[in-house]
């Protein structure tokens, strides 16, 4: 397993990272038992995996906890609280209390069986639910840190709604926030121009999630995804988008490889979340994720492709 600097934290994270949500939350949206989502955890960290990240929302805070009895002192462990209360929309402005929030943080630490958290995001925030965040929110968890609960602090944007990645550049900007978690893709570069060089230049942290969608799991998929693009006017009519396609298929490389690859290996990108319920499929990601970085021509066609792109694509 290959290792990166998490920005001024200075933790070192490896370069693929396990994610508890998505479809898949370790197996137990799919109906399997808790031990085979253990077992997996199990297999992320004797594959070199040392950072772990789930949420309130996910479910999956108490596998981890009982995942990392015994191994907890060699695992990152990363949480979200929101902003927004339970069971409201993620644009609400139903904000929760500071002591709300504080109980969120405590619920996780109970649920996760630990003291203390590295990482603890704010989750999904928009840009509206920022200034909130800032005065209400931060001052709880500077608390919290301030009593040994946690470790450094952590924001994560609304990725698809925040065309511009205006919380998360907001974020940098402002220095309070040691960690990023930002959407990038194949199909949504955007942040390489709205963001990432921003989070160099200050030393943040950048933890990049939603690195592969539905359409980036087959050449089909993608060709059928950038027809759509092209009809509500996401892609330029360009000779280009043909000369990708090409390129994918004569590479030989899954489609998925080349999409982790391209985020793992893009300046700015420290960590790469992938979640999983299948233990082939985690050791393909992991492999994956630390093989070398992609002929140079083929990552400047996908940004000459996808650049423009300023919307999230999960529903392609």
């Amino acid at each position: 397993m290959q290792y990166c600097t998490l920005g001024r934290t200075g933790l070192k994270v490896s370069v693929a990272a396990l994610g508890a949500g998505g479809t898949s939350r370790l197996g137990a949206a799919k109906g399997l038992p808790r031990a085979h989502s253990v077992a997996l955890i199990h297999e992320a960290l004797d594959l070199g995996v040392n950072l772990v990240d789930t949420a309130p929302t996910y479910g999956t805070e108490e596998i981890v906890g009982e995942a990392l009895v015994g191994r907890r002192q060699n695992v990152i462990v990363s949480t979200k609280a929101r902003a927004n209360r339970p069971g409201t929309e993620l644009d609400s402005t139903d904000y929760v209390t500071a002591e709300e929030f504080r109980q969120s943080v405590e619920s996780s630490l109970r649920a996760l069986r630990t003291d203390c958290l590295d990482l603890l995001h704010l989750h999904g925030v928009r840009p509206h639910q920022y200034d909130y965040s800032m005065k209400v929110l931060l001052p709880q968890m500077q608390k919290l840190r301030s009593e040994g609960k946690l470790r450094f602090f952590s924001i994560t944007e609304g990725f698809g709604v925040d065309a511009e990645h205006e919380t998360l550049r907001r974020a940098v900007a402002d220095g309070d926030w040691d960690v990023v978690m930002g959407g990038f893709n194949m199909l949504n570069p955007s942040a390489v121009l709205h963001l990432l060089p921003d989070c160099t230049a200050s030393n943040v942290g950048y933890l990049c999630m939603y690195a592969v969608r539905g359409a980036l799991t087959d050449t089909t998929r993608l060709e059928a995804a950038m027809r759509r693009m092209g009809e509500r006017g996401d892609l330029k009519d360009d000779p280009g988008a043909g000369k990708l396609v090409d390129a994918l298929v004569r590479s030989g490389l899954p489609l998925a490889e080349i999409a982790y690859r391209f985020c793992r290996h893009t300046a700015g990108v420290c960590s790469v979340l992938f979640g999983t319920g299948d233990f082939g499929h985690l050791r393909k990601n992991i492999e994956w994720m630390n093989k070398p970085a992609l002929p140079s021509d083929l990552v400047a066609l996908v940004l000459e492709v996808f650049g423009g792109v300023r919307r999230e694509t999960g529903d392609l």
